[in-house]
C-alpha cells in the first residue's frame, strides 16, 4: 500500500482527483512528445527510420515506463518545491479567531482564556496549510495546575510533520529514571503512527515549576534542531536519517500482523525518513497522563 501511494492515493478524494490529473497530463505529454519525434524523423532524419517502425509491444513497453518515470518524478518535484493550497514559508502569528479552522487535532486540545491548552492528544495538532522547511518558532507555555490524576510535566514540539502520523518531536519536562526524576528533552519520531524515542537529556537550566510563562524557540536549520529556553541554548539534534520500525516503544504498524506471521517478508525494519529535510507542519503534543500545556504567543517565521 505505500508503494501505490507514490501514485495514485486512494484514501484522499482530493488526492486522487490531482494524481489521476497529473497521470493523463504526463501521458499526453509523452504521446505529444512522441508524435512530434516521428514527425520530425520522417521529415528530416530519415536514418532513425527504424525507430518508426519499432513493434507495438516495445512501444507501449517503453511508453508506460516513460509514463512511471514522469509521473513519479513530477509528483517528487511538487512535493519538494510546491505546496499546493497552503503557505510556504511565510511569517504566522497565532490568532485566537483562526481556532480551530486552521488546525487539525485529536484529542481535548482547546482555546482557553489564556492560550492554545494542549491536552489529551497522544497524536497532537498541526497547523494545517502552512509548511516550512528552515524556520523559527517562538512561544510562551506554562503547565496548568496539577489535578489528583495527572501528575507528569511533558509537552511535545512537532516539526517537520507530514500529518498526525509522521513527523519529529522534542518532548520537554519531566523524565523518570530509577535515580528518581529529572527535567530534560527527549527526542522522538514519530513514523506511520509509532514512536522511536531517544534517549532523554538532563538540562538543568529548564525550570517549568513555576505557574509564569516559559520563552522557548526552535529553530531548525536543515538537517539541524537548536531549542533555546529564556534565551539560553539548551538543546541542540542533528536529525537522523533512518527509523528502527522494528523497535517502537509503541504504536500501530500497517504490516504487524503479517509481521508476526513470518517476519522473513519485512527485513527492511530500518527505513529511510521521508520528510527529514522536506518542508512540512509544525505543532504540539501532550500525552493524556500529562498536564495540560498552555501555548501562548506563538509566531513562526523562515530563515
Amino acid at each position: 500500500m505505500e508503494n501505490i501511494k507514490n501514485y495514485l492515493n486512494f484514501e484522499n478524494p482530493k488526492h486522487l482527483f490531482m494524481d489521476v490529473c497529473l497521470w493523463f497530463f504526463c501521458g499526453g505529454l509523452i504521446l505529444w512528445i512522441a508524435r512530434y519525434l516521428r514527425w520530425f524523423i520522417i521529415h528530416f532524419h530519415r536514418d532513425f527510420l527504424f525507430l518508426v517502425k519499432t513493434p507495438a509491444p516495445i512501444k507501449i513497453a517503453a511508453f508506460f515506463l516513460s509514463l512511471i518515470s514522469l509521473f513519479y518524478f513530477s509528483k517528487y518535484f511538487i512535493k519538494k518545491f510546491i505546496t499546493i493550497g497552503g503557505n510556504k514559508d511565510k511569517k504566522y502569528k497565532f490568532r485566537k479567531n483562526t481556532w480551530p479552522d486552521t488546525w487539525s487535532f485529536n484529542g481535548a486540545i482547546n482555546l482557553g482564556a489564556e492560550g492554545l491548552v494542549i491536552d489529551s492528544s497522544r497524536a497532537g495538532c498541526l497547523l494545517e496549510k502552512h509548511y516550512w522547511q528552515n524556520f523559527k518558532m517562538s512561544f510562551d507555555m506554562k503547565f496548568e495546575n496539577n489535578d489528583a490524576t495527572r501528575d507528569e510535566k511533558k509537552f511535545g514540539i512537532i516539526f517537520r510533520a507530514e500529518n498526525l502520523d509522521n513527523y519529529f518531536m522534542l518532548e520537554i519536562g519531566e523524565h523518570k529514571t530509577k535515580n528518581g526524576c529529572h527535567v530534560g528533552i527527549k527526542p522522538h519520531i514519530r513514523f506511520k503512527g509509532g514512536w522511536e524515542e531517544l534517549a532523554p537529556k538532563k538540562i538543568d537550566t529548564l525550570k517549568l515549576e513555576s505557574s509564569e510563562f516559559n520563552e522557548f524557540i526552535l529553530k531548525v536549520d536543515r538537517r539541524m534542531v537548536y531549542l533555546d529556553y529564556k534565551g539560553e541554548n539548551v538543546f541542540n539534534w542533528e536529525l537522523p536519517t533512518h527509523v528502527d520500525v522494528n523497535h517502537y516503544e509503541s504504536g500501530v504498524r500497517e504490516e504487524n500482523n503479517l509481521e508476526k506471521r513470518d517476519t522473513f517478508l519485512y527485513q527492511d525494519h530500518v527505513r529511510k525518513i521521508p520528510f527529514r529535510l522536506n518542508h512540512g507542519l509544525v505543532g504540539f503534543r501532550s500525552h493524556w497522563n500529562h498536564v495540560p500545556a498552555i501555548i501562548k504567543d506563538l509566531k513562526i517565521k523562515p530563515l
